[in-house]
C-alpha cells in the first residue's frame, strides 16, 4: 500500500485562517513544517520572503498560537485530525512550547480512532529518544500499532529496517525484504524506491548497484516522487550509470512539480549553473527560495552566495546576510561562517566585530576548520580579540587534525618558533609537510625554506628548489624570491643573475618587499641587470613603503629618502 492519503483540509484551513496575516515568518515556516502537502505552501513562501525584508519580525506577536487554540477545542470534541496536530504542535514547538507529554496524550487519542501517523510519530519519538526514552523495542511496538491499521508505506519501511538492523527486534534481513516485497508486489513504489536505494548503498542488504537502480528507475516510472529524486540524483552524479545532467533535471522537475523539496533545490541549482537546462537565474532562484521557505537551510544558503557572489543576481551583500542569517538560524554552518566573514568587513551589515567573533567561534565549536582556524588567527595576532597565544594553538590544533592545511602551516610556525611549545624544528617540518602535502602552497613554502637552511633536516638545496617553484606554480610570491635567491647566489643550481632577476621580478610584481629590494640592488649594481637608476629607485622606493629598513637606508644614502610616500 503506498503512503495514506489523510483528509486535512479542514486542519489545513484552519490553522491558515489563523496565521494568515502574521507579522511573524516563523508562524508560516511552522505551517509548511506541520503539513506534509501544505494547501497555502505558495502563499506561505511569499510570507516568508516579505517578512525576511521587513526584518521586523523579532518584536512581532506570533498569531500561532490562535492556530493551537482553535485545534484545542476542535480536539476537545474528538476530531482525531485535530488530535494528530495538536499533538505534532506540542511535540515540535510548533505555536507552544515543546511538550512531549501533552504531544503523547493528543497523539494517544489519535492513535486510538484510528490514526496511524499519530502511532508513528510515538515510535519516531522511541526510536530517536528525542522527547521520549530511547527505546527501539518501544518503537517497533508501536510502529506494529500503525502496521495493523494499515500498510502505509512509511510504516513500512521503518519496520522493514528495524527488521534489517536487528533494532528492538532479532535481526532478520529475509524477513525485513519479505515485508517490502509484499508491499512492492501490490504496487507500493514508495517502498520500491527504498529497496532500490538500499540495494545501490549496501545498507543493512548486500549492495548490488544495478538491481538497485533497477528498482529505482521502475518506481520513478511509476510517478514516485522520492524515487524520481533518486533518479535524477545518480544519473547528475554518476552513482550507478552514466553522468547525464540534462537526463538529471528531466527526473528533477518530475519530482520537484510533486513538491519534492529536496528535488527542488537540486533543480534550481542546476538553473543557476545552467548544467543540464538553459541557464535560468530567475527559475533557480524562485525553485531554491521554495526550498528553503520549506526548511532547507542549504537552499537559503546557496540564495545568499548567489546575492554575495552575483551569481545571475546583482551583487548585493545586504540581501545575502539576510539569507545567510535565515540559514543560520536553521542550523547551516556555512552560513554561519559567511555571516562572520560579513560582520568583520561590515558588508552589507554593520560592521561589528563581536558578532564577528562570535559567529566564527560557533562554527568553531560545531567542528567547521575553516571557522577554528579563523578563531586560532584571531586570537594569534589578536585581531579584534585579546591576543592570546594559547588559545590560538589550541585551535590551530583542533583544525589542522580535521585537515586544515593552513593551520597545520600554524602548527609548524608554533613548533618552529617554540611559541607555547616546546621548539620541535623535527614536528614543524612534519607540520610543513603535511599542509604541502595537502597542496598548500605555504606549507610547500615551509617547506622550501626547513631544506635551504637546514631546519629540521639536513641542508638540501635541490629539495629546497623543487619545494619553492612547487609553491611559486600556486602564486607564493616568497617561493619566487627564494629560487631568486638561490639562482642569484647559485646554491644547488650554478650562478645565474640574468635568470633570478626573472623570478625577484615576479616576486617583487607581488609586493613582496625582500624581492623589491633586491631587484632594486640588482638594477643598482648591474648585476644579471643593465644600469638602470630609475628602476632601481622606483623597487627602492617601493620596498621602503611596505617598511624594509634596508631599502630605507639605502635611498637614504642616496639623498633619496624624501621620495618616499
Amino acid at each position: 500500500m503506498a503512503q495514506l492519503e489523510f483528509n486535512d483540509a479542514h486542519i489545513d484551513d484552519l490553522v491558515w485562517q489563523a496565521i494568515a496575516h502574521s507579522p511573524c515568518s516563523k508562524d508560516f515556516e511552522s505551517y509548511l513544517a506541520l503539513f506534509m502537502k501544505p494547501r497555502h505552501d505558495a502563499e506561505a513562501c511569499q510570507q516568508i520572503e516579505r517578512l525576511l525584508h521587513a526584518q521586523a519580525d523579532e518584536q512581532a506577536t506570533p498569531s500561532f498560537p490562535q492556530a493551537i487554540d482553535a485545534l484545542s477545542q476542535l480536539a476537545v470534541s474528538g476530531d482525531s485530525n485535530a488530535q494528530f496536530y495538536l499533538g505534532k504542535c506540542h511535540s515540535f514547538g510548533y505555536g507552544v512550547p515543546a511538550d512531549y507529554d501533552q504531544a503523547f496524550k493528543q497523539y494517544t487519542l489519535a492513535g486510538l480512532q484510528g490514526d496511524l501517523r499519530a502511532w508513528c510519530n510515538i515510535a519516531g519519538a522511541y526510536y530517536s529518544g528525542i522527547g521520549l526514552e530511547h527505546s527501539y523495542e518501544k518503537a517497533m511496538e508501536y510502529y506494529q500499532k500503525a502496521y495493523a491499521i494499515a500498510h502505509d508505506s512509511l510504516v513500512v519501511r521503518s519496520i522493514s529496517r528495524m527488521h534489517i538492523n536487528g533494532y528492538g527486534v532479532e535481526k532478520d534481513v529475509a524477513k525485513g525484504i519479505a515485508i517490502m516485497m509484499q508491499e512492492i508486489e501490490l504496487g507500493d513504489y514508495d517502498v520500491l524506491a527504498l529497496l532500490g536505494n538500499m540495494q545501490m548503498s549496501g545498507d543493512g542488504i548486500p549492495k548490488n548497484e544495478q538491481e538497485g537502480l533497477r528498482n529505482i528507475r521502475l518506481a520513478a516510472e511509476g510517478g514516485d516522487d522520492y524515487a524520481q529524486y533518486l533518479l535524477a540524483y545518480s544519473y547528475e552524479y554518476g552513482r550507478g550509470l552514466e553522468e547525464d545532467c540534462s537526463l538529471a533535471v528531466h527526473w528533477y522537475k518530475k519530482s520537484a512539480e510533486q513538491h519534492f523539496a529536496a528535488a527542488q533545490e537540486c533543480l534550481g541549482t542546476l538553473y543557476l549553473r545552467g548544467e543540464g537546462v538553459a541557464k535560468n537565474g530567475a527559475e533557480g532562484m524562485r525553485l531554491l527560495k521554495i526550498a528553503a521557505c520549506n526548511g532547507s537551510a542549504s537552499a537559503a544558503y546557496k540564495i545568499g552566495l548567489t546575492f554575495l557572489n552575483g551569481i545571475d543576481a546583482i551583487p548585493n551583500a545586504a540581501e545575502a546576510s539576510r539569507w545567510f542569517q535565515f540559514a543560520a538560524d536553521r542550523g547551516n554552518m556555512s552560513a554561519v561562517l559567511e555571516l562572520a566573514n560579513l560582520y568583520e568587513a561590515g558588508n552589507g551589515v554593520v560592521e561589528d566585530q563581536a558578532k564577528a567573533n562570535q559567529l566564527f567561534l560557533k562554527a568553531a565549536k560545531d567542528g567547521d576548520r575553516w571557522a577554528q582556524f579563523s578563531v586560532g588567527y584571531r586570537y594569534w595576532v589578536g585581531k579584534h580579540i585579546e591576543k592570546d597565544l594559547h588559545q590560538a594553538f589550541k585551535w590551530f590544533s583542533i583544525a589542522a587534525l580535521q585537515g586544515s592545511s593552513r593551520a597545520q602551516v600554524a602548527m609548524g610556525d608554533f613548533y618552529a618558533g617554540g611559541l607555547v611549545c616546546t621548539k620541535d624544528e623535527a614536528r614543524s617540518l612534519a607540520w610543513f609537510r603535511r599542509a604541502a602535502d595537502l597542496n598548500d602552497y605555504l606549507g610547500m613554502e615551509r617547506l622550501g625554506y626547513a631544506y635551504l637552511v637546514g631546519r629540521g633536516t639536513e641542508i638540501d638545496y635541490p629539495e629546497a628548489a623543487a619545494w619553492f617553484a612547487k609553491s611559486a606554480d600556486l602564486g607564493s610570491a616568497t617561493a619566487s624570491y627564494y629560487i631568486g635567491e638561490m639562482l642569484r647566489r647559485g646554491l644547488g643550481m650554478a650562478s645565474n643573475p640574468g635568470r633570478a632577476s626573472e623570478w625577484m621580478l615576479s616576486a617583487a610584481e607581488q609586493d613582496h618587499a625582500a624581492a623589491q629590494y633586491t631587484l632594486a640592488r640588482m638594477y643598482a649594481d648591474g648585476n644579471g641587470l643593465a644600469v638602470n637608476r630609475e628602476e632601481a629607485i622606483k623597487w627602492m622606493t617601493k620596498s621602503a613603503e611596505q617598511g624594509d629598513e634596508d631599502a630605507k637606508e639605502w635611498l637614504e644614502e642616496q639623498g633619496l629618502a624624501q621620495q618616499q610616500a
